[in-house]
């Protein structure tokens, strides 16, 4: 993955298996929790109600991200723009 900064915009570059991976591993020790809840505490009602809040946060922050997704092209154009901007 690499990471390249300027002053008003990050872009992050990863491949879809990367993403996947890491939604899979987010997602999945979340649903961990659930289990070892359910296996040694006999499903506390309230550990059960903050992981599901922590997973309905995080669903909806994934779902509304302020990242665009552009092509290379519309990304190339967009950074032509914010150096005229600059100047």
């Amino acid at each position: 993955m690499k990471t390249i900064k300027t002053e008003k915009l990050t872009i992050i570059v990863e491949g879809v298996i990367e993403s996947w991976l890491k939604d899979s591993f987010t997602f999945g020790c979340l649903f961990l929790f659930y289990f070892l809840n359910h296996k040694f505490t006999d499903g506390a009602f309230v550990i059960d109600f903050f992981i599901s809040i922590f997973l309905l946060i995080m669903i909806i922050s994934k779902k509304h991200k302020k990242i665009k997704s552009l092509s290379l092209s519309e990304t190339i154009k967009y950074l032509a723009e914010l150096k005229n901007e600059k100047s």
